[in-house]
């Protein structure tokens, strides 16, 4: 009787596997590169010792990184660079659909900080010297939090809705949200030395991008 039910979970398992694979749970077979959605939606597996390399904190997968680091597959994650110098590899978010990145050490995350196909993703720039360029181009949303001095020396927003407090002296040497269908970026006195590229001429304001009027947000 065991050996059945063992079989059959195996049986469930090869079939989930398969749907995953053909993009029948919430997830575009088409991949990131193709231009179409291809973010995680309503499929999201449960943090637990299986899935989750780190520690589950309220089914959120929290992995303490030394160098390059990426979330588990379809699993909440937030990923911690604390370590001063920590994390000089790539730090992305993978395929996990609600990520955020910590880099509250000084000079951390000094290497490359991706949203991967997050649905939900947040940065936290806090550390000294932290956070070198930060890609968003696939996030659904995309939040950044620039308040280290400096930090964020290059954020590059998607299609998606993006938004970047560069609240610290030198934070934000480039924005670009071009492309972004809703995006508010804060300077302050100090910051966005290159300038903060918005969706439109009517976005621009003294201080960055505004989604307010007479800027017309598509999304």
């Amino acid at each position: 009787m065991i050996a059945f039910w063992i079989e059959e979970a195996m049986r469930a398992l090869t079939i989930l596997i398969a749907l995953g694979a053909c993009g029948r749970i919430g997830f575009s077979p088409i991949g990131d590169d193709a231009g179409g959605d291809a973010h995680p939606d309503a499929f999201a597996l449960a943090c637990s010792a299986i899935t989750c390399p780190g520690n589950c904190q309220m089914g959120v997968c929290v992995i303490n990184c030394s160098d390059s680091c990426t979330c588990p597959a379809f699993v909440p994650c937030r990923l911690v660079c604390a370590a001063d110098n920590s994390c000089a590899g790539t730090i992305s978010c993978g395929m996990s659909p609600t990520c955020t990145i910590q880099c509250s050490g000084t000079g951390s995350c000094r290497g490359t900080i991706t949203g991967g196909s997050a649905e939900s993703f947040t940065a936290q720039c806090t550390g000294p010297a932290s956070c070198n360029q930060v890609h968003c181009e696939n996030a659904a949303s995309c939040q950044l939090n620039c308040a280290g001095q400096p930090s964020c020396t290059a954020v590059v927003c998607g299609a998606g809705v993006c938004g970047a407090n560069c609240a610290a002296t030198g934070s934000c040497t480039t924005v670009d949200c071009g492309p972004s269908c809703r995006c508010g970026v804060y300077c302050a006195a100090g910051a966005c030395t290159g300038g903060a590229m918005c969706p439109s001429p009517e976005c621009t304001v003294a201080t960055g991008c505004t989604t307010m009027a007479p800027c017309m947000p598509s999304c």
